[in-house]
């Protein structure tokens, strides 16, 4: 039999999550393997990379071959396309984005060799990343946490160990494509932070959502870290208890290792709350217009400001993405010859819907006094990407372009002349935008 002097106690890890209706589930402080292919059942999970890939891939993926002063060639991109289709880059480069938002990466291994007298790119094989799940043989400076069939050598170099029913085998024709600004050697999911709300969503709707609803007690739950030094096995029992009688005339005292938690939803709405407010917290952790307020700017406080930080966000995505797939395109052009060319690769941008843009752009003109011709208010329009106007829409545009006469009460009060008072005043504006408004909704059809 062991002797108890010779193996040292071994404390669980991670965070258990007990809630108020008696129920718990774990949340572990590193993730598995094993925990992120339990997530692909999730629809949360699912239903946020639906909509963020929607926005990093919102048309067809382009290429083509320039020289050095960025004009295209086009033999060489006809080329370049030609080989793009038969790889299925577009689909390929989404599920590289797929495995950096799931497992922190992607495992790339491309097939080179001579077809037609080009040393051509023959295909792109991703490798699923949870098949690295096993360290290899080689001496290790680090190794991959997640994914450890990853590591680094002590000769600086990345290797790959690949484990499949057949045994494990080391890949030397790989390419590990990640954000380059993850400092993780094999980059971190996307999702991470979010996971334990992930499973906290997951177990309100699918298992408990018939009890969250309690009258006249919040739905809360008790976090237990279960690696604090003062953890003990009876923590998930007492926090049961307490959730369970907190409500009446019973006093308790919190552990040193659990903290209440209470999402923000009120006791009069009904059960959907719960799922309401988790899944808020889950789209302003994807969203950097959740750093916008309308009321006490945090940064600004429109709309535009919001998707120009989206649309920065998302180029981000966008550009690390183009830069990994160019450089293995390029690999076709240097091989063959055509070091002085190089391979480019764009993600088509999201557009911005500017048409209360357009439409406010016109209403200050007319309100500014700007004094436009028939001719003028067509042509201008256009440059708007508005739809050109008829001649008698025009007639009507500039006999209306001429705004309403500003009155100043109690002018005689000032001694400087009215013509020095400033007469384009956000409140000036505000008592005259309103029916402006309608006559050039009006005119463009646009209400």
């Amino acid at each position: 039999m062991a002797k108890k002097e010779d193996i040292k106690p071994e404390k669980s890890e991670g965070f258990i999550y007990v809630s108020s209706d008696g129920g718990s589930f774990n949340v572990p402080k590193r993730l598995t393997i094993k925990d992120i292919k339990d997530m692909e059942e999730n629809p949360y999970f699912n239903s946020i990379w639906e909509k963020l890939s929607a926005l990093i891939f919102p048309g067809k993926v382009k290429i083509s071959a320039e020289d050095s002063k960025g004009e295209i060639n086009q033999e060489l991109t006809a080329h370049i396309k030609e080989i793009a289709k038969r790889t299925n880059l577009n689909g390929k480069i989404k599920s590289t984005a797929r495995d950096r938002f799931k497992w922190g990466c992607s495992i790339v291994s491309p097939g080179y060799d001579w077809i037609e007298g080009w040393y051509d790119l023959i295909n792109l094989n991703l490798l699923p990343p949870d098949s690295f799940s096993n360290e290899g043989d080689d001496d290790y400076i680090l190794v991959s946490r997640l994914l450890p069939g990853i590591g680094y050598t002590r000769q600086k170099k990345i290797t790959f160990y690949q484990t499949t029913d057949t045994g494990q085998y080391k890949i030397k024709n790989a390419v590990m494509i990640k954000d380059p600004t993850d400092p993780y050697l094999s980059g971190r999911p996307s999702f991470a932070a979010l996971y334990g709300v992930l499973k906290m969503l997951d177990y309100c709707f699918n298992t408990q959502m018939q009890k969250v609803h309690r009258t006249g007690a919040p739905f809360m739950f008790i976090k237990i870290d279960t690696s604090h030094p003062d953890a003990q096995a009876s923590d998930t029992q007492y926090a049961k208890l307490i959730l369970k009688n907190w409500g009446k005339d019973v006093g308790f005292a919190l552990r040193p290792n659990f903290e209440v938690v209470v999402p923000d939803f009120k006791d009069t709405k009904d059960n959907l709350d719960t799922i309401d407010v988790l899944h808020k917290i889950i789209i302003d952790y994807f969203s950097p217009g959740a750093f916008i307020s309308k009321d006490g700017q945090l940064i600004g406080g429109s709309d535009a400001y919001s998707f120009k930080l989206l649309k920065s966000y998302i180029e981000s995505w966008q550009s690390w993405l183009e830069d990994a797939y160019e450089q293995i395109f390029q690999k076709v052009l240097d091989d063959n010859g055509y070091k002085d060319y190089s391979v480019k690769i764009d993600i088509p941008e999201i557009q911005e819907n500017r048409t209360e843009d357009k439409r406010k752009a016109v209403e200050t003109a007319c309100n500014c006094g700007i004094s436009i011709t028939q001719d003028e208010a067509r042509s201008g329009l256009e440059a708007l990407d508005l739809n050109p106007l008829g001649d008698e829409d025009g007639s009507e545009l500039v006999k209306k372009s001429s705004p309403p006469q500003m009155e100043f009460t109690g002018a005689s009060k000032y001694d400087k002349p009215i013509d020095d008072i400033e007469k384009t005043t956000e409140d000036q504006l505000s008592k005259i935008s309103d029916d402006f408004e309608k006559t050039i909704m009006k005119i463009l059809e646009i209400e």
